[in-house]
């Protein structure tokens, strides 16, 4: 996933999320996550309080800890997750690494995709052909898949390199 380091200046991480058409960076200190920067604490703590983005390190503005889920916990879950804490993104780590960052709107396509399967399933089955196919609709809930399901699968195609330092 894109990062910044957290001395880095919040002008410099929001061109990044800009180039990268994203809405959040990582913060990682030697090697570790320290934080997460959005572009709603830009918002609300860069240019409403009117600092100075070029004079302002990361580390002023960013979230932390940072809130993250593991890759078996279902989308469910992450949803739940986020609401409670009023997040739009959520780290993914598994045995204290890194391994991606899921955003609100990677979670709401993978379960309205779930659906969408779900539903034609269930029509091919209402209409006849499931039953004589011997396809087993229901076994698993749309939005229930782990997160190194649906969840992850979003998280891969979201992940992006990190910015360059140029």
């Amino acid at each position: 996933p894109a990062s910044m380091t957290s001395s880095a200046p919040v002008f410099d991480a929001m061109q990044a999320m800009a180039r990268l058409n994203i809405g959040a960076l990582l913060v990682i200190d030697a090697g570790q996550v320290v934080g997460m920067v959005t572009e709603r604490d830009y918002a609300r703590k860069i240019v409403l309080v009117t600092r100075s983005s070029k004079a302002t390190p990361v580390r002023d503005i960013n979230r932390s800890p940072v809130v993250y889920v593991k890759p078996h916990q279902t989308s469910e879950e992450c949803m739940a997750l986020m609401t409670e804490n009023r997040l739009r993104h959520l780290a993914v780590m598994e045995d204290a690494e890194l391994i991606g960052l899921i955003s609100i709107g990677d979670l709401v396509k993978a379960i309205s995709d779930a659906q969408q399967r779900e539903l034609g399933a269930l029509q091919q089955y209402s209409s006849g052909w499931g039953s004589r196919a011997g396809v087993i609709v229901g076994r698993r809930r749309s939005g229930n898949q782990p997160a190194s399901g649906v969840a992850c699968n979003a998280v891969q195609s979201s992940v992006r390199p990190p910015p360059s330092s140029n």
